[in-house]
């Protein structure tokens, strides 16, 4: 009998203590004290003018950094940095025709974007409520100063040929996820780094070098006046290789590798950084030796990492939606969607929510951007097809 009361009392014991084990992140301070002076402000601002406030975000980066940097076996360099920023987007007007409009006609850079400031890093909710209601009332009186210069200037020239809305319509996402907070074995990776920084040592021509360990944890907060709420973590690592030396007329040569990863622990090992720093210096070596390159035109074969790039710059920049809208950039693709800008063989996607491919680490992951729309594979073509741009 005793034993069975013993069962039944670790059991109730059992089930008491469970949901703490599986316990629902909870809401940062930083991230209800933005809830709180955004319902405050929109309240109050959203019919302050005959000019109506239709939109208010914030969205907050909290940052944490820590690197650390050796040269030739010594460690020259160790960092720690916080930050809090916040931007606010304040819209006036309406979705289709708002502040953000591009004013034609006008040259130069035009900062139509969410304005910045620094929030306290002390959860201190009067002291983040006071810093954030400032830069709502600065990007508030911003915003209707820049709407009064889009409806002149919509009245004074001939109608746009593009008649797409400023702001689409979404729907409020709410999700509270952890929070990060890695740490970086301050002592472990010292030695490591110093000992890698040490080999180029063996290596007259270099003339300078180091090696970077960083580690990054980023927590994102976001609230808007449409009800979204949403809090999410992440960290990630690098390591950083870099070495450089002088040709005979003085030009100079670097040669750097980088690694990145979501963990330090995940970073190579000794083995594959010394293979790395004697590959750098051996490359480096046979620049510094080779002859100036003569102008060339004509066919080029482009290695895996440099034809990343290539493809980035000369395409991925003409499918960003925003581009389409502003009569300064080049707009290639504007006026292409449904037909082939490709061959047939090629189809290409933008999958945010891969954190990794075939074991490879991937930076642009995320589950929601910066608008707080969450994360989704777009189809950008298809089998040559323009079938989307990337409109947030």
């Amino acid at each position: 009998m005793k034993i069975k009361k013993l069962i039944l009392f670790t059991i109730i014991l059992a089930l008491w203590y469970m949901p703490s084990l599986y316990a629902a992140p909870q809401q940062s301070p930083l991230l209800k004290a933005m809830k709180m002076e955004l319902d405050r402000s929109f309240k109050g601002l959203k019919n302050a003018n005959e000019i109506p406030l239709y939109y208010l975000s914030y969205h907050v980066t909290d940052t944490k950094e820590k690197s650390i940097v050796a040269s030739y076996g010594a460690i020259t360099s160790e960092t720690d940095n916080h930050s809090r920023t916040l931007d606010t987007d304040c819209r006036v007007g309406d979705h289709n025709l708002d502040n953000t409009s591009e004013i034609r006609g006008e040259s130069g850079f035009d900062d139509s974007g969410p304005n910045s400031a620094q929030l306290p890093l002390e959860d201190d909710a009067l002291a983040i409520r006071t810093i954030i209601w400032q830069n709502t009332d600065e990007t508030y009186r911003d915003a209707l100063e820049k709407y009064t210069k889009v409806k002149t200037n919509q009245q004074v020239l001939a109608e746009r040929e593009d008649t797409s809305a400023d702001f689409s319509v979404e729907k409020p996402n709410t999700f509270i996820g952890e929070t990060v907070a890695q740490k970086l074995d301050n002592t472990a990776w010292k030695d490591r780094i110093k000992r890698w920084s040490a080999a180029f040592k063996e290596y007259p021509y270099v003339t300078t070098s180091s090696v970077n360990v960083m580690l990054t944890n980023d927590n994102r907060y976001f609230v808007d006046s449409d009800g979204a709420l949403i809090q999410t973590g992440q960290s990630y690592a690098r390591l950083f290789l870099n070495c450089s030396g002088a040709c005979d007329d003085g030009m100079t040569i670097q040669r750097y590798q980088s690694f990145d990863s979501f963990t330090a622990d995940s970073l190579p090992s000794d083995s594959v950084v010394i293979a790395n720093v004697r590959r750098l210096v051996s490359e480096l070596q046979a620049l510094l030796k080779a002859p100036m390159a003569e102008p060339y035109s004509g066919p080029a074969i482009l290695v895996n990492r440099a034809s990343g790039v290539f493809f980035h710059e000369i395409f991925g920049h003409r499918i960003e939606g925003h581009r389409q809208k502003s009569e300064n950039e080049g707009q290639t693709f504007a006026r292409k969607v449904g037909q082939q800008i490709l061959p047939d063989f090629i189809s290409i996607y933008d999958d945010p929510t891969m954190a990794s491919l075939n074991n490879t680490f991937l930076r642009g992951h995320y589950l929601y951007d910066d608008e707080g729309v969450k994360a989704q594979r777009v189809p950008v073509v298809e089998k040559g097809i323009l079938e989307n741009f990337l409109l947030s």
